[in-house]
């Protein structure tokens, strides 16, 4: 008996659903008139070969980038990856090392940040602790020597557009800080901007606040058009909300495209592993009627075609979800021995130590939507994947078995 064979179950799985559909969504048809509202707000952006350097030390190193008009991107990755010193780069805190920066084909590299029409958002709100909202909002106006009557409109239609209008006359601390970090918000947005760049803003939320603000953010973006960059370290927050992805590591872009690219199709095992769990079993590539598989000390593991050939060292990639479980023994399939269960809320997460072959184990992880009646899993199970669910990427290291090992060879 198949626990989740069916694959019109398997697909509503939260996770799987999500980034599966997550870029078709982002392609809601707007209304003429709502396109044409956000049009003049509308930036692109070229990184051109850009570095920095401390001394000796590389923060960032050569990189280039471009964002598309009205894109919302986000740079993801651990701490000290360089992706706040690429978005202070753009901003103009800092001056790269090489390269130059473009904003609508004008070259901004040497500008300051005030004259290069940027919307900034900080982690810590930057709020003027003596000013109520409305003058906090207003701030970029007035030293902008706006009109008082400009002022007034372009207040009042940032903080509606952020749902505050009615907290105008409040002092920050008088508001919670999701209130607080939409003030910031709508302060980037009063000038309007073509590009606005988020620097961690949602890290002091709790995780409520943080679901709430993601779609006031989203939603902002895609109705006035505006271009996003956006820096954080929180996978789910990324994937979520962009349009593109991009992984930095070590002061370098690792990979680059839409949350579903990066995610079922990782070119790194650092993409694999840094964007949730990660099934990796390492072999050799070889080929068979069926199409592309790892060879696993004589086990062909089905995978999708990829850049490589026949006998090359390569790691095959599975995500938890896209693993089919059996009660009995299958054809393709691998023997399992479960080792611990938890429901997870939604999900359940199986881990379990896969028999590969006379000689080799290995843990996997395995995740499954939780429902009412679902069979007991215990003791000896059977598991494989659809072909199309695993990406084969080049190994970094050989695989325990030699090549001249391999039976057949």
């Amino acid at each position: 008996m198949s626990l989740n064979d069916d694959q019109t179950f398997r697909q509503r799985h939260v996770l799987h659903a999500l980034l599966r559909t997550a870029h078709k969504l982002r392609q809601i048809s707007y209304p003429s008139y709502m396109l044409e509202m956000g049009r003049h707000n509308m930036s692109n952006l070229l990184v051109d070969r850009v570095s920095k350097k401390y001394g000796t030390v590389t923060a960032l190193h050569e990189t280039s980038l471009s964002v598309d008009a009205g894109e919302f991107l986000t740079l993801l990755g651990p701490s000290g990856s360089g992706k706040s010193t690429l978005l202070n780069l753009i901003c103009g805190l800092i001056d790269p090392s090489s390269g130059r920066i473009l904003i609508d084909d004008r070259d901004v590299t040497r500008e300051a940040m005030n004259k290069r029409g940027l919307g900034m958002v900080f982690q810590n709100y930057a709020l003027f602790p003596h000013m109520d909202v409305r003058a906090n909002v207003s701030f970029p106006l007035k030293v902008r020597k706006f009109a008082s009557q400009e002022i007034k409109k372009r207040v009042d239609d940032a903080l509606g557009a952020v749902q505050l209008l009615h907290l105008a006359d409040r002092k920050p601390a008088n508001i919670s800080g999701g209130q607080q970090q939409r003030v910031s918000l709508a302060r980037a947005l009063v000038y309007q901007p073509k590009l606005i760049l988020l620097d961690e803003p949602l890290g002091a939320l709790d995780k409520n606040l943080r679901a709430d603000m993601q779609y006031h953010i989203k939603q902002l973006q895609r109705e006035r058009g505006i271009t996003m960059i956006y820096v954080t370290h929180d996978q789910e927050e990324a994937l979520s909300m962009s349009d593109r992805v991009a992984i930095l590591s070590d002061g370098r872009i690792q990979q680059i495209g839409t949350p579903s690219e990066i995610y079922f199709n990782p070119t790194s095992l650092f993409c694999a592993k840094f964007l949730g769990e990660a099934n990796i079993f390492s072999g050799f590539v070889q080929s068979s009627a069926e199409g592309t598989n790892v060879d696993i000390d004589g086990n062909l593991l089905p995978a999708s075609p990829g850049p490589l050939k026949d006998g090359d060292p390569a790691d095959l990639i599975v995500r938890p979800e896209n693993i089919i479980v059996s009660h009995d023994p299958r054809r393709g399939f691998i023997q399992a021995f479960v080792k611990e269960l938890a429901m997870v809320g939604s999900t359940v997460k199986i881990r379990a130590t896969a028999r590969l072959s006379e000689e080799r184990a290995q843990e996997i992880t395995i995740q499954t939507l939780n429902r009412p009646h679902m069979p007991s899993f215990e003791g000896t199970f059977w598991f494989g994947w659809n072909r199309e669910d695993a990406t084969v990427i080049p190994a970094l290291q050989l695989p325990l078995a030699s090549h001249q090992d391999q039976p057949g060879r």
